[in-house]
């Protein structure tokens, strides 16, 4: 089996991973509270010796055995917390005893001590504001572009919207998951996209571009002269830009041209002081340039997918995968005693775990970060359709009425 990389050979020997994501830098983004949470174990499979902060409910022993009994190296050292100011707290008494705090999320400027850190909070923020892409990345590889400021322009812009553009609210940094993003393909999406900008200061509209290809490429900042490539996959999203989840295909890799822009864009933020890991959604078209639409300077949810196959994929003799996100209401023991046999078959990855049972939170369902592995696609979709018979809801799949009937009575089941 290939050695795979970790988040540990990034960075110096004394940091810590600070991964949990803070609500006040997300307003109206779907990722707070128990999907905060969840997003704080989202690391665990990659990153290997580093001490990492992790809430209880997605860093629990069985998922930890899942993850080394998929074939990775669990973490070596995970501090637990139980909320938000329990994490705050972490963070910074490890950080009066010396440690180096790793934020791959931006945070609130003045919450934590200035040192020792990684990255500076500032950068960080400043790296993922949506007018970034203006300062890194080349003309000839942004859409067109406008950005607004000042609730009355912004009133007025979007008084004026209309199908065929994208309107991107750019008050604070970008999040995850196309949340914060309106791709306004109809009138009724043009409505929605007024109603969640209502009382927005800044915005950013784009024109929409038709494209054949969209890739997440990610590149490994360790110094200012230190930028590599760390892989590419493809993106699944909705209509809408809802993020689904991603699919490594060898048939549809990224151009040469796309992988020189990603290091271009990487190289310009390793000048300013970025280490890390960084992901460009580049979209790739028929008559043009790639143009890069998003820029995310932290790991993305696709990157243990990315080093996970890496590692694992040639080793075990398969050539595609997919970046799976899934829920069940089935007790996480349960649920993983049902997996068991599947990840003993080699096609199925644990790459996170989140059951809010666990930490007796508000009920909801667990949520997993699965890797599902095939020869070809005919076998990554019967291998779907053992993990919905195993009582899993993909998210990427639609469920019919009677399929949701089916999901609930099977709560019920042992």
């Amino acid at each position: 089996m290939q050695r795979m990389i970790t988040l540990a050979e990034l960075v110096p020997e004394d940091t810590f991973i600070a991964p949990r994501l803070l609500e006040e830098m997300q307003p109206g983004s779907p990722f707070v509270g128990q999907q905060a949470e969840a997003l704080s174990g989202a690391l665990l499979a990659v990153c290997g010796s580093l001490p990492i902060l992790a809430h209880e409910a997605a860093s629990t022993a069985p998922l930890l055995d899942a993850i080394a009994a998929s074939g990775l190296s669990p973490p070596t050292a995970v501090d637990r917390f139980d909320s938000r100011d329990g994490y705050v707290a972490r963070v910074c008494e490890r950080m009066a005893q010396g440690g180096r705090a790793w934020f791959t999320c931006p945070v609130p400027l003045g919450l934590f001590p200035d040192e020792p850190i990684v990255v500076p909070p500032s950068l960080i923020a400043d790296l993922n504001l949506r007018s970034a892409i203006d300062r890194l990345v080349p003309p000839e590889n942004r859409t067109k572009r406008r950005v607004i400021e000042g609730r009355a322009d912004v009133a007025q812009a979007l008084a004026a919207l209309r199908p065929g553009l994208v309107v991107k609210d750019a008050r604070l940094p970008s999040s995850s998951g196309g949340a914060g993003v309106w791709v306004l393909r109809r009138k009724r999406h043009v409505t929605r996209a007024r109603t969640g900008l209502a009382g927005a200061d800044r915005i950013v509209i784009e024109a929409r571009v038709p494209y054949t290809a969209n890739f997440c490429v990610q590149c490994t900042c360790a110094g200012k002269n230190e930028v590599a490539f760390l892989g590419s996959s493809m993106q699944r999203t909705r209509a809408s830009g809802i993020y689904l989840g991603n699919r490594f295909d060898p048939a549809a890799q990224p151009s040469s041209e796309t992988c020189a822009l990603a290091l271009t864009i990487a190289a310009a933020a390793a000048q300013l002081g970025y280490r890390g890991i960084a992901g460009f959604d580049i979209l790739e078209r028929e008559d043009g340039p790639p143009v890069a639409i998003d820029l995310n300077f932290r790991p993305n949810a696709s990157t243990p997918f990315l080093m996970a196959f890496g590692a694992l994929g040639a080793a075990r003799g398969f050539d595609m995968a997919d970046l799976i996100f899934a829920t069940s209401d089935t007790p996480s023991r349960v649920l993983l005693a049902r997996l068991w046999p599947l990840i003993h078959e080699g096609w199925l990855v644990v790459l996170g775990l989140f059951d809010p049972q666990v930490a007796s939170m508000p009920n909801g369902p667990t949520n997993m970060r699965l890797m599902v592995m095939g020869r070809d696609l005919n076998e990554i979709q019967r291998h779907r359709k053992t993990l919905r018979r195993a009582g899993l809801a993909l998210a990427d799949e639609r469920l019919s009425p009677v399929q949701r009937i089916a999901r609930r009575l099977r709560r019920f089941m042992p």
